[in-house]
This record gives structure tokens, sequence and C-alpha cells, in this order.
């Protein structure tokens, strides 16, 4: 007896031990509970549950007849009439209802002790019963169309035709194009017979009309539509005359025919009995289907109970149940299994608790201090119910996982709440990165601007420290949401981050630390640009941007004098031209400035002569090569006349460089070789004086002022020159309206 009873003991604890692990499975597919975190508090309980299953089946037969078209279909018993057919019917539901019911009584007496929920055969008890399921029939000719299976088209009285419905059989009709007067008023003279405008007859009529081509002048022309036959085919036969029958479907035959029906009515009903209520209503919401009873319950008895044509089926079943107490997350917990395969019935609920228990722990951590959010963010994403919600899967997909968990009301808030957590944990994290992408956007903006000024200056300095600090955030951005990933301890952490890009916390931080780089980068700029030699940088700078468009004007005037050309600040000019990397237009104008004196400058070739040193050379590989190279060849004769004008090789040299220019000579070139020309040195020569003034007679006949003044002066007094004071006049007259000084004095000497 004790081995026995040490065998019951054995064999209760390892239904224990399955309980718990049936219930550790259920809960781990949802909570994050393992089978190993429950533990057993009492013994548990067997019991049973006592169901009463009723099932009523009733047999109904009739007599199913149906008229149809055509002959009958082969295999059919063919009878003489109608009536034969019904009533050879009638004799076989009798015999039927017989047959079923000695049937019915055999099948219900044969075993009474096993439960055969159903009565054989899949279509009732009379089929395969002496052919009483062979359908019988009886055909005859159809009385409507005598059996020729058509009838005479009523629309045109078996002719296939009709009266044209245009000409109405007359096969001619009135011309559409004169409506039936056989003439059109003339298109020439507008039907009036006579010219408007010469009031002479109309050359193309003499009468106002023209006899109509269409119908001949006869008003009337051929039907169309018929043809000229006066008529049309019918529209309802198609021309074929006839119609097919509808009665026997153009067969020529009918027939009628039947068999008897039969009809199996099925009604179950469950009854629970259990000494605790709620684990009896537990029972009868899960067990819904009864024809899976016997897998999960145990047979203890079946009555049947039998009439004409029905038969009803009282068994009943013994269930086994356990009630087993369980300790989970600290919390006492009773649970119910089920038959053999220990089927628990409240562990969705269980797990709702647990569920609910987690995310109330994250709501509160999420709107609280935040200290220990992290780790119940771990806690609630272990579940993979909870898992799935926070990676928006459709509840649809949730549900078929996890059949009846899918509480919308828990997926929203769980959703929320997990997002709420995330976005936190994100902004916990942000400002670290944040302060140092910052501190980062600020001393690049500080270096930028006290190193590279002035070409980057603070609105550069700010855009590139900003642009910088942008893409150190986008990479500390990736990083750190990998960390955040990785703390998760979960797998497919990234999918739970990816919402982070839409959230409006995020936004709303994003934009505020894009204005605070802003603020920070425009700041750290705006504080290196108060250093001295960054002010001394930027001013050189906006110098330079200043003078640039003045030099470009010089360069480019259509001043044939460069005396009367428009030059840029004499100081501006002279330090851009004093640097060591002085732009060679800059010392082009400069040393044009200094040798002419002008806009208050002294005349001082002297300082000209360093600045137009190597200057042909270096111009003459610029874009606009030729002219500046002009210009810095005319310079240099020009400072070589002012400077060596007594030394006869020097001025040699001068016009040497000056007569190699390309052609067209430039009137200042032609003003510079004249005046070389013209010193001592080159007038002692044998019709050098004479070379001369030509020369400036050249330059001066191209517009050029300074040419214009001396020939005028030249003339006036009859130096080197025969006297000629108009044209001196007209010299003079043009050098004063282009501003040449001391024309104006000159000239009022004149009159």
């Amino acid at each position: 007896m004790s081995g026995v009873q040490g065998q019951g003991q054995g064999q209760d604890t390892g239904r224990r031990r399955r309980i718990a692990e049936v219930i550790g499975a259920a809960l781990e597919a949802i909570t994050r509970f393992k089978a190993a975190d429950l533990k057993e508090l009492l013994p548990d309980q067997a019991s049973a549950a006592e169901l009463v299953v009723t099932t009523r089946q009733r047999i109904e037969l009739d007599i199913d007849t149906v008229a149809h078209p055509g002959r009958l279909p082969p295999g059919t018993l063919v009878l003489t009439d109608a009536a034969a057919v019904v009533s050879e019917l009638q004799q076989r539901l009798a015999t039927a209802e017989a047959l079923t019911a000695t049937r019915i009584q055999q099948w219900a007496t044969e075993e009474p002790g096993r439960y055969r929920r159903l009565l054989p055969a899949g279509r009732g008890l009379s089929a395969g019963l002496e052919g009483l399921e062979e359908m019988v029939g009886a055909e005859w000719a159809c009385t409507l169309c005598a059996q020729r299976g058509r009838l005479a088209c009523t629309g045109c009285a078996g002719r296939g035709a009709q009266v044209c419905p245009d000409c109405q059989g007359q096969r001619r009709g009135a011309c559409r194009q004169c409506r039936g007067l056989g003439r059109l008023a003339c298109g020439a003279c507008g039907g009036r017979g006579q010219d408007q405008a010469t009031q002479a007859p109309c050359a193309a009529c003499s009468q106002g009309w023209l006899g109509c081509t269409a119908c001949d002048g006869q008003g009337e022309q051929d039907c169309a539509r018929c043809a000229a036959t006066g008529q049309v085919t019918c529209p309802d036969c198609a021309g074929q005359q006839w119609h097919a029958c509808p009665e026997c479907a153009a067969t020529g035959w009918r027939h009628q025919r039947g068999c008897v029906r039969e009809r199996l009515e099925i009604e179950d009903r469950l009854d629970i009995h259990h000494p605790d209520a709620a684990i009896a209503e537990a029972i009868a919401s899960r067990l819904t289907e009864v024809t899976t009873l016997l897998d999960t319950c145990t047979l203890e008895q079946v009555r049947y109970t039998t009439a004409p044509l029905a038969v009803q089926a009282v068994q009943r079943l013994k269930l086994p149940v356990w009630q087993a107490q369980l300790l989970v997350a600290g919390q006492p917990m009773r649970f119910t299994a089920l038959g053999p395969a220990l089927e628990i019935l409240d562990h969705q609920h269980v797990a709702a608790l647990l569920l609910a228990h987690d995310l109330s722990t994250l709501e509160k951590n999420a709107a609280g201090s935040g200290r220990h959010l992290g780790d119940a963010l771990q806690r609630f994403l272990q579940s993979p119910l909870n898992r799935e919600i926070a990676a928006r899967t459709p509840p649809a997909e949730i549900d078929r996982r996890h059949p009846g968990m899918a509480d919308t009301a828990y997926q929203a808030r769980a959703l929320a709440a997990a997002q709420r957590a995330i976005e936190r944990l994100w902004l916990q994290r942000a400002w670290r990165p944040r302060l140092l992408c910052l501190a980062g956007i600020g001393g690049v903006a500080a270096l930028a601007v006290a190193v590279g000024s002035p070409r980057i200056g603070l609105w550069t300095g700010a855009a590139l420290a900003l642009a910088l600090g942008v893409v150190a955030w986008v990479v500390a951005d990736w990083q750190m949401r990998r960390q955040l990933a990785n703390a998760l301890r979960i797998p497919d952490g990234d999918r739970l981050l990816r919402p982070l890009r839409h959230a409006a916390a995020v936004r709303r931080w994003q934009a505020v630390s894009l204005a605070a780089a802003a603020v920070v980068a425009l700041t750290s700029a705006g504080a290196m640009t108060r250093l001295p030699h960054v002010r001394q940088h930027t001013a050189q700078a906006q110098a330079t941007a200043v003078l640039a468009p003045q030099l470009d004007a010089w360069l480019v005037s259509e001043g044939k004098d460069f005396r009367l050309r428009r030059y840029p600040d004499a100081a501006a000019l002279a330090q851009a031209a004093g640097q060591a990397s002085a732009d060679p237009r800059a010392r082009l104008v400069r040393a044009w400035q200094v040798l002419l004196g002008t806009d208050g400058v002294a005349a001082d070739p002297r300082a000209a002569e360093p600045l137009l040193e190597g200057l042909p050379a270096q111009l003459e590989r610029l874009e606009r090569g030729s002219a500046l190279h002009s210009a810095a060849v005319i310079g240099q004769a020009r400072a070589t006349l002012e400077l060596h004008g007594r030394s006869a090789a020097a001025l040699q040299t001068a016009a040497t460089a000056l007569d190699a220019l390309p052609a067209p000579p430039m009137p200042e070139a032609l003003y510079t070789l004249a005046l070389v020309q013209l010193t001592p040195v080159f007038a002692a020569r044998v019709g050098g004086l004479q070379t001369g003034l030509t020369t400036l007679q050249q330059a001066a006949d191209l517009g050029h002022a300074s040419a214009c003044y001396a020939l005028g002066r030249r003339l006036a007094s009859g130096t080197g020159l025969r006297r000629d004071l108009a044209g001196a006049r007209r010299y003079l007259g043009y050098a004063e309206a282009k501003g040449v000084p001391g024309a104006a004095q000159a000239l009022a000497a004149l009159r």
C-alpha cells in the first residue's frame, strides 16, 4: 500500500511540475517571466467537472420535383406522365420513412454504451436503400410550338422584314440638301439674282437660284436606309422570321423530374457542473466545440432515445480539473488546468496582470525623475507582446500570434508609454553630445575667423562651423542611437528607435539645438572679429573689395588720355600696391597715378619706376594681357622720359618699346612716343623734330586730349610748325571740352 501511495505522490509531484512548466511556457510567450521564476506554494487540488451533452438529430424527408425544358437527362427512370411521377415519388417517400425509422432504431440499440455522435452515411439512413434516391421523370412534346422549337416573329409576321420607317415604303424621300425644292439659292448673289456691288445680273445664275445636283432638280432621292426597296430587316428576329420557343428552349420537349429529398438537422446542448461556479463558467467559455470533447474528457454514460425519424443522445462526460497555487512576481496566484493536456484556463488573466504591472512601472518612471527609466524600459520590452506593440506590429498580426491578448486599449497605452520612455531616454543621452557639439562649433568658428581672415569672415566662419557641427551632430546622433539600441538589450532594437525621427519632442530639441548652434557660431565668430589683426585684415579686404571694381573701371575706360581717366582713392590704391602680393593691376594704376600726379597726388616718377619694374612681362600673361601690357610699356617709357630725358640710349630703348606695341597703336602710346621724339636729344637729329610733330598730330587726331593741348599750343605759337590760329582753337577747344588743365587759359589767350 505504501508503494502505491508513494507512486501516486510521485505522479502528483510530476503533474505539479508539469503544470508549472505549462504555465511558464504560456507566460513566456507573452510576458518577461520565465518558467524558472515560478515557485510552488501549495499542492494542487484535483477535481472533476461533469459535462452533459445532448445531441438531437432529426431526418426530414419530402418530395422534390421540378419542371424543365428539353428531354430528360440520361439515367432517369422515365414514366408516362407527371401524375405517374408524383405517385411514384409518394410511394418512395412512404417506403423511405419506414426504412429510416427502422434504421434509426437499429443504430441506437446496436452499441448503447459507445457514443456515436452522428447517424451513419453522409446523406442519412435512406440513402442507398433499394434505389429510393433514383431520379424519376416524364417528358412530353411542347404544345406552344407544336414540337417545332420555334415561333413565328410577331414583329414582322414571319416575313423577316418591316416597312422602312424613313420612307414608309415609298422607296423615295425628300432631298435632304434642297429639302424637296429641287433648287438651291445661288451662293454668289445670295439668291438676289444680281451683283450687290454693280447691280448687274449675277454671272453665276440668272434668277437667283441654281438647280440641286443632289437630286438632279427632282426634289426627291432614293431612300438611303432601305436602298429604295421600301423594307428593312426586322430588328426583332434579325431577318430569321422565327423566335426560339421560350417554353421548351427550342428543343420541342418539356419534362418533369423528381426524387425523395432528405435533410438532417442537428442540435447540440452542453451543460457543465462543477462546485466552483467560476471554473464552470471558464470551462463553458473555453469548450465551444462539442465534437472534440472526447479528446479531453472521459465518457461515463450514453443514453439514446429514438422517435420515428429522430434520435437523441445524452452523454455524460467527466473532465479532470487540477488547481495549483504558484508564486509569480512575488504574488501568490492560483491556476486551473483542464484535461490530460493540462490546458490552463486563466493564464491570459495572469499575463494581463503582469503586463499591466510592468506598464504601470514604466509610466511612473517616464513621468517621474527618470532615474530608473532605462531598467523599467528593459523589463517592459523583455515581454514579446510589449516588444511587438512597441515595434508597431499590426493588431491583426499580434492577435494571430497571441490569441486573446489583442486588447486595443492596452496596445494604445503600451505604445504611447514605450514611445514616451524612448524619447525621454534619448533626451537624457542627448545633452552631453549637444554641449560638446556647441563647444566645437564655437571653437571652429573662432579659429576659422582668427586664422582665416580676411577670406573667412563673420558669416563664412559661422556657416563653416555650423556645417561641421551639423555633420558632427548627425554622426553623434547615429552613434547615440546605436548605443541606446544596444542598451535596451533586445533583438531588433533599431526598429524601436525609428519613430524618433518624427517625434515632436525630438524635433523641438533639434530645432532648439540648431538655433543655439547658430547663436554660438555667430557669437564666437563675432568675438574674433574684434581682434586687432582680424580688424586689420578685414579692413584690407574691404578696401580691396572696393578697389577691385575701380581698377576694372580704369582698365576698361574709354578715355584715350590716361590723365583724364578716373583713378581710385590714392591711399587705398597705395596700400594695395604696396603689399607683397599686390594685384598687378593695382601696381599699374598706382604707377600711372604717381607718374601723372592726378587727384591731388604729387607727380613722382621715381616712386613710379619700382612699381613698373617687371610689370609688362607679368601683365602679358593675364586675360587682358595685350592692353595691360601696352599700358605698362607706356608707363615705363613715360618714367624713362621723366627720369632719363637726357640719355639718348634710354630714350631710344623707350621709343623702340613703344614702336613694338601691337597695331593699332593706343593714343597714349603715340602721345608718349611724340614726347620722346620731341626731346632735345631726338629733336637735334635730322628730321627728329618733324617726326615728333607728326606723331603728335596722329595722337591728337585719334582724340588724345593732352596731345590736342600740346599741338594747339604749338600751332598758336608757331613752334616747329606754321602758325595756324584756327587749328589751334580747334585742338585747344577739344582739350578744354575734355577737361585738360590749362587748356581753357590757352584758348582764352587766343581770343
